[in-house]
């Protein structure tokens, strides 16, 4: 019996998201990781050297980058093979999801009851909505490993305090450390780990607070893989500059996000709807919003009915503190990014939520025969609706416009997600559509970063002259130091007919970023418009010196030839 539960879970963990292997790179941080990215793109010493070194984009995740080296090893740039190996992983992690629970449920429970129970919790975990984000989001095979790697440390701890033998149990604790190491070198997101083993001790081991030396010393090496991975997460966040401080995002703010988000994913987990790649953070927050009271006075009622359930109910004690010691080192307190939530992040924090409802099937398991097979049956129709919706919503995660747009559906004043619309509408040649969304970006905050260069460019391609050097000026008072800028006031004013301005752009230009040839071949023409065609030619002569293949100035050589 042990097999069919198993399959069971391996078979229908993945079905939800096929979808997904059609997906395209988004505008999502794929293009920063891996389309604009060359570093990551084998697995010479020096590309290796790179992945355990690098801050790339604010965080140090060399296992996933290490991963996502293997990808381009086999499937070269074709994201379709990034997008099986997230789905093979996250099979994986609910194979040992399903294990884990497996460990936990009561050894005095049918062995077929427990086998089928822990499949329920696994697949509770493994086909809910909340886990798109990280299965689609090819990024996001972070936080799988995260999860994968966690949940067979967790297991393997269990099952080396219950080994036969000292030599087993040290092999079995080693084992879980390398784990966790894993786990810790793809994200450094269970900082947490060691104080969840504890509760493991505490129950269902029960070595806490009998054992006390003994059991803490076991937690010296989690302790030091914190530490030292921490240190470096934390030096990428800050070279990174995604790490908010207290004058934008002031303690009050942070307590009321934490107790936000602590209620957020149990509530999604029981309701997945409203689901979408970002869920913003308001730049002030006000902790005494009603949703945000409503969460508070839930996390501190939530307190007080665990501390009194403490000896009554010690499972859900221990899943509801495991569940929160993962969510609150992203819950707020430190805040890094611009969500408010993020479904990512549910990935590992909710394996506590697959656990309690295996012990629930499993308690079930022990009911008369008609209240058994309703339960299951019910089980059994609920988790077939959350893979409906999984399938659904994966499907939303294929494309770069959808993923915005359906965004835009949930949070519609969402101010990177109107943006990231009108990036992917415009990469797609639709420059008309993309304005809107980028005036949208404009009106909620005028002093976003690049909107302006992307009213100007969009504006340009759909021949609006006048609105693009508009745009282009707008960004150049915001940015005055970028050679974009610059170069997109030189192309817009050439088709103005303001060719002085054209010159000193263009100057301007070459001035920022030496070695780029377009602003040469720029200049050379208002040259020419201006009369001077031996500086034209100069021009053009330059700009080929750069880029042979630059066509503007080889039109332009040519016609500038006596």
């Amino acid at each position: 019996m042990r097999f069919l539960p198993l399959l069971l879970v391996v078979v229908s963990s993945a079905l939800p998201f096929v979808p997904a292997l059609h997906g395209e790179f988004l505008n999502w941080d794929d293009e920063m990781y891996f389309q604009d990215n060359e570093a990551f793109r084998g697995l010479s010493g020096k590309h290796l050297a790179w992945m355990f070194t690098t801050f790339h984009y604010g965080g140090y995740y060399p296992v996933a980058w290490l991963s996502w080296a293997l990808d381009y090893t086999v499937w070269g740039m074709d994201p379709f093979g990034f997008h099986l190996t997230n789905l093979v992983l996250h099979t994986m992690a609910a194979v040992a999801v399903w294990m884990l629970v497996v460990d936990l449920l009561p050894g005095g429970a049918p062995r077929a009851a427990v086998h089928w129970a822990a499949a329920g919790g696994a697949l509770l975990f493994a086909l809910h909505p909340l886990r798109v984000e990280s299965v689609a989001w090819i990024v996001e095979r972070r936080g799988i490993l995260v999860g994968l790697f966690g949940v067979l440390s967790a297991l393997l701890y269990l099952r080396a305090h219950r080994a036969p033998s000292a030599g087993r149990r040290r092999g079995l604790l080693v084992a879980s450390v390398a784990a966790f190491t894993l786990s810790m070198l793809a994200k450094s997101f269970l900082i947490g780990f060691p104080l969840l083993l504890l509760l493991l001790d505490a129950w269902p081991l029960r070595r806490w607070p009998r054992d006390g030396l003994r059991v803490l010393a076991d937690k010296i090496p989690f302790a030091c893989v914190v530490l030292a991975t921490g240190i470096a997460a934390r030096l990428a966040q800050q070279q990174g500059g995604a790490v908010r401080g207290l004058d934008v995002h002031p303690v009050s703010a942070r307590l009321a996000q934490t107790a936000w988000s602590l209620v957020w994913y149990p509530m999604r987990t029981v309701l997945p709807s409203d689901l979408a790649a970002l869920h913003p953070l308001e730049r002030r927050l006000d902790w005494t919003e009603p949703r945000l009271v409503a969460a508070e006075i839930t996390v501190l009622a939530s307190a007080v009915a665990l501390w009194w359930w403490r000896k009554r109910v010690p499972a859900l004690v221990v899943g509801c503190l495991a569940y929160a010691l993962i969510v609150l080192p992203v819950g707020g307190l430190v805040q890094s990014g611009p969500q408010m939530v993020g479904e990512r992040y549910s990935y590992t924090a909710c394996v506590p939520f697959a656990a309690l409802f295996g012990w629930v099937l499993c308690a079930a398991a022990r009911s008369a025969s008609p209240v058994r097979w309703s339960i299951a049956a019910t089980t059994a129709v609920a988790l077939a609706v959350l893979g409906s919706a999984s399938w659904r919503y994966s499907s939303d995660w294929c494309t770069s416009i959808r993923l915005w747009e359906r965004t835009m559906e949930v949070h519609p004043d969402g101010m990177q997600a109107s943006y990231n619309l009108g990036r992917a509408l415009a990469a797609a040649g639709r420059h008309h559509e993309a304005l809107p969304n980028y005036r949208r970006t404009a009106a909620l905050n005028a002093d976003y970063p690049d909107v302006w260069w992307a009213i100007g460019w969009s504006s340009y391609c759909t021949s609006a002259y006048p609105e693009a050097l508009r745009a282009f000026r707008e960004a150049a008072e915001r940015d005055p130091r970028s050679p974009k800028v610059a170069y997109g006031i030189a192309i817009a004013s050439l088709e103005t007919g303001q060719l002085d301005l054209t010159v000193r752009a263009c100057q301007a230009a070459i001035a920022l970023r030496s070695g780029w040839s377009d602003p040469y071949a720029v200049l050379g023409e208002a040259l020419r418009r201006k009369g001077d065609r031996a500086g034209a030619r100069r021009a053009a002569e330059q700009a080929l010196a750069l880029d042979p293949n630059n066509r503007m100035a080889a039109k332009l050589l040519a016609g500038t030839k006596d």
